[in-house]
């Protein structure tokens, strides 16, 4: 049975057409290949077998092809973005399914996958910019109306060259008359409202993305002032979410975000980091470097260990959470911006996982420097509250007396410990100050004791500075992870030691109201972590990866590991072993059978080699169809000569087939004929 060519040469067209501008005036490999393949499918006289197994291998063989040809843009420049690249692969795997249609019947299906294999090119060629290379520019409707007349064409023509067709292609008049309609209506109102639909389309993907991924957005209130006017709610120590998780083999501690100078009317002004970070060598800490630039924090110091850091609720974040004595900073992105008190920050959206090296000491310490010329920013009191923190100052045993920073820390902690009370939930009156009013009822959360603190230190003219961040000690044994959490959200003071030559930390807030205290979570707080862990790893793995490559990338290790080990003397053994099971199987199943029985399955097969061989695949028995219904069916389709020798083969087939006791002799004549019949007639259309 010869098909007809007119749907194929039209649907070859329609697909052409579309690979033309998709490929005019960059890399025209793809249309070259495209139009050979077309020529091919086009001078076929037969169809392929229309099976799963064709449709698949052949789709897949072309996909191969269409890759090659399209490698120009497959691999585009180093300085073009990522994502034209996926999007390029994609289109070019959907073309080339597009191409296999042309091998097989022109059904409404092969229609439909040459249409859907073509658009995908047209929309790429239409929605590219002014400007750029191969762009459509003002002859966008000409793309368009030349991409619908085609569809229309191919369609009708498979309407036509059906069986049937003409009848009701010309009963159809009205129906081909409105698709037309509409497919006209349709195309005009996607250019008008191309530039809208785009930019709604990409807003509504920056919101998915932001919803799913990471947010570009600072957080709220972390990254401002620190305003000792808003009360820290009642059930922020039940906030279990994790902030973070950390690997590392000590204890994390106390990790600074912000650091605050100035104080005035109940407001901690934040310094914001403003200078980008240059990246510097890699470390020879001898741990493996994370994917990104590293960017020394604190140049000469020498790393001792690395710190692995996963951000699972950046909007919780405003800034790097480092410890005292961080080193050098490793992560993805822009460059992060810092300032000279520590703080760190990301130019951008918070990178997803990033590495900190830390000096080799107690992970307590501040081994920041004092900023040179800047002393007095951090001896600085109001003075409206001068008077009051001398007061203040008087009040605390032992403090003006104190000979060392470690001692006049010490007094300062015993003092706040003894006397006040850690309370959440608290709103101070801003009259005259939040912090007299604090010290007036000797209760309040860690903003106040560490603020108040602060002042008291700069009073006694020891330079001090307020620090805020997450103090980390909650371990997770599923994840072997440090777990920071929402809750661990803290306030406290770095003092200068001069005899020391560095920043010593000094937490005021009583012992009860410190993070280090707060319970223990349960198992199901642990396994509520170890999912969300799990989550947010598997949503940065599929953000960051290249579905495509990962495919390719494990096809082509499973297709080397399969050589290997055929090539190798395991591999021979194993394949050996496993031929002789098959074939040991099968003979089994065969000597368990009586000789009649035997001689009745090889009729069978040989009946099965006629219907199969000497017909085309559209004339092929069907799974439910009988052997009668099966010759009504055909018997038209057939020469006279071949139909009466095939009528007569079914005949004496089913007379012996289903005999109560088989003719052995008449059996092995039938297979001679049989096979004689089917290698007669094969090649033969």
């Amino acid at each position: 049975m010869i098909r007809s060519r007119w749907p194929i040469l039209l649907n070859a067209l329609f697909l052409l057409w579309c690979a033309w501008w998709y490929c005019r005036e960059a890399g025209l490999g793809l249309l070259v290949v495209a139009g050979g393949i077309s020529a091919l499918a086009v001078a076929r006289s037969r169809a392929l077998p229309g099976s799963a197994r064709w449709i698949v291998w052949g789709g897949i063989v072309l996909t191969v092809v269409c890759l090659a040809a399209n490698v120009e843009r497959l691999v585009p420049p180093d300085d073009a973005p990522d994502e034209s690249r996926a999007l390029d692969r994609v289109i070019t795997v959907v073309f080339a399914f597009g191409l296999t249609s042309l091998f097989f019947r022109p059904s409404v299906q092969a229609v439909t996958l040459a249409m859907l294999g073509g658009i995908p090119l047209a929309m790429t060629a239409l929605g590219r910019p002014d400007g750029f290379p191969g762009a459509v520019g003002e002859t966008g409707p000409w793309v368009v109306g030349g991409t619908v007349a085609l569809m229309l064409a191919a369609d009708l023509a498979q309407r036509l060259t059906q069986e049937g067709g003409r009848e009701h292609a010309v009963a159809g008049v009205k129906e081909f008359v409105l698709r037309v309609a509409v497919l006209c209506l349709v195309a005009g109102a996607a250019l008008a409202l191309r530039q809208p639909v785009e930019r709604l389309v990409k807003h509504v993907q920056r919101q998915l993305s932001s919803r799913m991924f990471y947010s570009d957005r600072q957080a709220r209130g972390r990254m401002a002032d620190l305003n000792l006017a808003l009360p820290v709610p009642r059930d922020f120590g039940s906030k279990t979410r994790v902030v973070a998780v950390i690997r590392s083999d000590a204890v994390p501690g106390y990790l600074r975000e912000n650091v605050y100078l100035q104080y005035a009317r109940g407001r901690w002004d934040a310094v914001k980091p403003h200078a980008p970070l240059l990246p510097s060598p890699a470390s020879a800490a001898g741990a493996e470097p994370a994917q990104g630039s590293r960017y020394a924090l604190r140049p000469g110091a020498v790393p001792g260990a690395v710190w692995r850091v996963e951000i699972l609720a950046p909007r919780l974040l405003s800034g790097f959470c480092l410890p005292g004595s961080s080193v050098a900073l490793t992560c993805a992105g822009a460059p992060p911006l810092a300032e000279t008190n520590g703080s760190v920050t990301a130019n951008g959206a918070f990178p997803e996982v990033y590495e900190v090296e830390v000096e080799p000491r107690r992970v307590t310490d501040t081994a920041w420097p004092l900023p040179s010329g800047a002393a007095s920013a951090y001896l600085e009191v109001p003075e409206k509250l001068a008077s009051a923190v001398s007061d203040w100052v008087g009040a605390c045993e032992g403090l003006v007396e104190a000979g060392s920073v470690a001692e006049a820390v010490q007094r300062i902690e015993t003092h706040f410990a003894a006397t006040y009370t850690y309370r959440l939930g608290l709103r101070m009156r801003t009259e005259p100050d939040p912090l007299i009013d604090f010290m007036t009822r000797k209760e309040g959360t860690c903003t106040f004791f560490a603020s108040v603190a602060t002042l008291m230190f700069r009073q006694c003219g020891i330079p001090a500075r307020v620090v805020g961040g997450y103090v980390c000690s909650g371990w997770n044994p599923w994840l072997a992870r440090w777990i920071v959490r929402e809750r661990d959200g803290h306030a406290w003071v770095e003092v200068w030691d001069r005899a020391a030559g560095r920043w010593r930390i000094a937490d005021p807030t009583p012992p009860d109201g410190r993070p280090l205290a707060l319970r223990r979570p349960g198992r199901i707080r642990l396994a509520l972590d170890l999912l969300s862990a799990s989550w947010r790893r598997v949503l940065a793995y599929l953000r960051n990866a290249n579905l495509l490559q990962i495919l390719a990338d494990g096809g082509e290790l499973a297709i080397l590991f399969l050589w290997q080990t055929l090539w190798s003397v395991p591999g021979v053994v194993v394949v050996l072993g496993l031929g002789c099971v098959v074939w040991l199987r099968r003979r089994r199943a065969v000597w368990r059978m009586t000789p009649e029985a035997r001689l009745r399955a090889e009729l069978a097969r040989a009946m099965r080699r006629v219907e199969r061989r000497a017909l085309p695949a559209p004339l092929r028995r069907r799974a439910s169809e009988s052997w009668s219904a099966w010759v009504q069916r055909v018997a038209q389709e057939m020469p006279a000569d071949r139909r009466l020798r095939l009528l007569e083969l079914l005949e004496r087939y089913q007379a012996l087939r289903y005999s109560v006791a088989l003719d052995e002799a008449a059996a092995r004549d039938w297979l001679t004929r049989a096979r004689a019949f089917y290698r007669a007639w094969r090649n033969v259309p």
